[in-house]
């Protein structure tokens, strides 16, 4: 078994020293900050005392009903959310749709008309992206009482964001939420592959730093988040040549360079390599496991955050923003993985 294991980190290891091949995945980590035609990206807020997470009904969650219980197990509302290019009945929609901002007490959401925009030959960054001028009225609601000019021409998201209640920084040295994930999937043949699985999606606290969940597999037809580990089921069932490797940027400088929630790649024949701001990079080459073996894992994982986040009453925030705390749950998370994968510091990946 581990003479197979090695074999496997070797061909691996093979793979990536392959010129072209590295010259692909540089080629897509130099896209992180670039948002293409119509490509969906949400920003979500998670605000103190609104970070409870029902992890078990009737644990932590006095003054909240048994329905209300039930439909939010695992499940974090966001009452501030904002997404680029919603999708309408038959395309996405050229526009910022903003939940919980300057109309809350009108409409739940509003949707904002884009200005300067993402063409199909012109990428262009989200502080590029600018918001057309609004011109509403509506007598005694200030928040719609908006005259031509309020919102100057050519005000870019960012900016517009902090108005509508978004307490996005100005500038970003690490973790920064208005950058993208950028990955792919290389096959034997060195084939590049880009499947459309997740949505582009970040995180922030009431500071405005970056929460690093993992990566959502879903769409964005809601205003909440999935808390628990889960599994890249969609993307596993790809039926690529084996064996395959999924290589994407990762948002932060880390010592584990994992998700709070997320897992690699769980499927047999798979390797997952992550890859920081700074080019550091970490290889993930999964063991040969059972369907049995892989929900085993899982069930560990969910035992660890569950326990993890107990000790911090449910809530969100406070198990976050506890650096040592977070740092001690993602070694702990780290140690169980191990079981399932082999893990190897690459060199710089630049």
């Amino acid at each position: 078994m581990r003479e197979r294991e090695s074999h496997q980190v070797n061909y691996f290891e093979r793979l990536l020293s392959d010129r072209s091949v590295r010259q692909k995945i540089a080629e897509d980590l130099s896209t992180v900050d670039i948002v293409y035609q119509k490509e969906q990206w949400r920003i979500g807020i998670v605000e103190q005392g609104q970070d409870l997470v029902v992890l078990t009904p009737g644990e932590f969650t006095q003054g909240i009903g048994i329905l209300e219980q039930l439909s939010r197990t695992e499940r974090l509302p966001l009452k501030k959310n904002a997404l680029l290019y919603p999708s309408g009945t038959f395309m996405k929609i050229e526009s910022l749709n903003v939940t919980g901002g300057g109309v809350k007490q009108i409409y739940p959401s509003w949707s904002y008309a884009l200005d300067r925009k993402p063409t199909k030959n012109k990428a262009l960054s989200i502080p590029e992206i600018t918001i057309r001028p609004s011109a509403l009225f509506r007598q005694n609601v200030p928040e719609l009482q908006i005259k031509p000019g309020y919102y100057p021409s050519g005000m870019p998201v960012p900016e517009f964001l902090r108005i509508q209640g978004f307490p996005v920084k100005d500038n970003y040295t690490d973790g920064n939420p208005f950058h993208l994930e950028r990955g792919g999937i290389i096959t034997p043949d060195g084939l590049v592959h880009h499947p459309d699985y997740y949505l582009q999606e970040s995180l922030i606290d009431d500071k405005g730093d970056m929460i690093y969940l993992g990566i959502n597999e879903g769409s964005a037809s809601d205003d909440s988040i999935k808390i628990g580990p889960a599994q890249f089921k969609k993307l596993a069932k790809y039926r690529f040549r084996q064996p395959a490797l999924r290589y994407h940027s990762f948002p932060f400088e880390s010592e584990t360079m994992l998700p709070i929630l997320d897992t690699p790649i769980s499927a047999s024949g798979w390797a997952d390599l992550v890859i920081s701001p700074k080019s550091r990079s970490r290889l993930f080459v999964a063991k040969e496991q059972s369907q049995a073996e892989w929900q085993k894992m899982m069930t560990r994982l969910s035992e660890l955050f569950v326990g993890a986040m107990r000790k911090k009453q449910n809530r969100l925030l406070a198990f976050v923003k506890d650096e040592t705390y977070l740092e001690e749950y993602l070694a702990e998370k780290e140690s169980i993985l191990k079981d399932y994968y082999t893990i190897e510091e690459l060199s710089n990946f630049n």
